[in-house]
Parts: structure tokens; C-alpha cells; sequence
């Protein structure tokens, strides 16, 4: 009996080690399940509120560069969404007593976002990173606040809603909203000057 058992767990350890190591197929052209896919990608230096048409090169798209930053009013298309960044600033301040920032100075800027996909989604909070003056990742506030980018939830094909994404306010300068998940696709630049 022991004798079985050891050929059965020897011939059960082969059979893994084959279909590990077996390859998947033999035809090298890639199916259309292995095809890649990316939204098409605005060129930062359009002018505003332009919206890119996808390339009919095979050549893929450039990520844009990092000091060619969008700000304002600029249009972008991100996993399935066109999003419009808004043209100014709203300033406002946390109001809750059990907040560390409670009283603290926040601004908000307005993003419209639409979804140009083919079924319903959402843009995901980490779609999305808020960086301060310092250069450091800005603590997310949102949660304060009504009317924000996250409140916009699920978009059906061809919807669009309008969020604030709010900063918490650390001194007059360059703040970024980088988007991309593993690696920033789209920067845009808020100059920010307390009134």
C-alpha cells in the first residue's frame, strides 16, 4: 500500500511539472485574446479642450512628457474616459471636529468626466494620485467633501458626470494629479496662488 501511494504522488508531482511547463500554443501569431489595447492619447501640446484621434500607424503612442504637463481646461482620454479638467479653483476649508485637518485650507478643482467605453464603468480612486508643493503624496480628503470625483459612480456607455477632486492646501505653488496606476500616463499641473 505504501508503495502505491508513493508511485501515485510521483506520477501525480510528473503530470504537474508537464502541464506547468507545456507550452500554451504552437502558433506564434497572437489571438485576439493577447491583443493589447490602449486609449488613444492627447497630445499635451494641443491646445485646449482638443481632443486627440487615434494614430493610423502601428506605432504605439507616446506617454506624454512630464514637463509638457496638462493643466486647465485640457482634455484627455484615460482607461475609457474623457476627462476635461476644469478652469478654476474653489477654496474651502474641512469642517469636521473628528478630522486632524478639521479648519484646514482646501482647494478643489472640478474634473468632467465621460465614458466613451462600450459598458458601464467607473473611474477608480486609484486611477488617480494628488501630489503637493513639496512633491510629497497629498493624504486624500475627499471623503469631507460632497460632489466629489468618487461621487460620480458608474457611468453607462456615452455618460458623464462632474466630481471635485479637493487638495489640502499646504502653501502657493505647482500641484499634480498624476494618473496611471503603475506608472503616470497623464500630469496635470494646478498653479496654485491663494487669493
Amino acid at each position: 500500500m505504501k508503495h502505491i501511494m508513493k508511485t501515485f504522488a510521483v506520477l501525480i508531482l510528473a503530470l504537474v511539472i508537464m502541464i506547468g511547463c507545456a507550452p500554451t500554443s504552437t502558433d506564434p501569431t497572437p489571438s485576439p485574446k493577447d491583443e493589447i489595447t490602449s486609449s488613444p492619447k492627447s497630445d499635451p501640446t494641443q491646445t485646449p479642450n482638443a481632443t486627440s484621434t487615434p494614430r493610423a500607424t502601428d506605432t504605439p503612442e507616446p506617454t506624454p512628457d512630464a514637463n509638457k504637463s496638462l493643466s486647465f481646461g485640457d482634455t484627455f482620454t484615460y482607461d475609457g474616459f474623457e476627462i476635461t479638467v476644469g478652469d478654476k479653483i474653489v477654496w474651502d476649508k474641512v469642517d469636521n471636529p473628528f478630522a486632524d485637518t478639521n479648519g484646514k485650507d482646501v482647494f478643489g478643482i472640478e474634473l468632467t468626466v465621460k465614458n466613451v467605453g462600450d459598458s458601464t464603468a467607473r473611474l477608480s480612486f486609484m486611477s488617480y494620485t494628488l501630489f503637493g508643493t513639496s512633491g510629497s503624496r497629498l493624504d486624500d480628503i475627499n471623503a469631507y467633501f460632497d460632489k466629489t470625483l468618487d461621487d460620480i459612480g458608474e457611468l453607462r456607455s456615452g455618460g458623464a458626470g462632474t466630481g471635485t477632486l479637493y487638495f489640502l492646501y499646504e502653501n502657493d505653488g505647482d500641484y499634480y494629479i498624476e494618473f496611471g496606476i503603475f506608472e503616470t500616463e497623464y500630469e496635470i499641473k494646478i498653479p496654485v496662488k491663494k487669493p
